[in-house]
C-alpha cells in the first residue's frame, strides 16, 4: 500500500439482499461512490440529493433577468426616469423564476440519509 494513503484500514461488512438494495438505491440518490456515503453516515453528515439538471437552467434564466435589472437600473439612474413597463414584466419574470427554483430545490434537497 502507499505511504501516502490515508485510509489503510478496511472491513468486510455482509448484508441481506434487501439491505444492499436499500444501500444501494441511497448511494444512488445521494450521487456519492458507496465508500463516500458510508463515510459520510458514519461521520453523521445529512446527504443529499444533487439539484435536478433543470436547476442549472433555472440558474442561467434567472442570471438573464438580474442583467435586464440592471439593465434598466443603469438606464434608470442615468436618465432620472425608469421603463415602468419593461421593470414590471422583469419584475414578473423575476418573482415567477424564483417561485419555481425555490419549488424545484425544496424537491431535490430532501435528505437522502437520516
Amino acid at each position: 500500500m502507499s505511504e501516502k494513503r490515508k485510509r489503510s484500514c478496511s472491513f468486510l461488512i455482509r448484508l441481506t439482499q434487501e439491505e444492499l438494495d436499500l444501500l444501494d438505491e441511497k448511494v444512488t440518490q445521494s450521487g456519492l461512490p458507496r465508500e463516500a456515503y458510508i463515510r459520510a453516515i458514519l461521520a453523521e453528515s445529512r446527504v443529499y440529493a444533487p439539484p435536478p439538471l433543470e436547476y442549472h437552467e433555472l440558474k442561467n434564466e434567472l442570471r438573464r433577468i438580474g442583467v435586464n435589472l440592471n439593465r434598466l437600473t443603469m438606464v434608470a439612474n442615468a436618465t432620472g426616469s425608469i421603463y415602468h413597463k419593461e421593470y414590471k414584466k422583469a419584475y414578473h419574470e423575476l418573482l415567477q423564476y424564483l417561485l419555481s427554483i425555490d419549488d424545484k430545490l425544496q424537491s431535490a434537497s430532501r435528505p437522502v440519509s437520516k
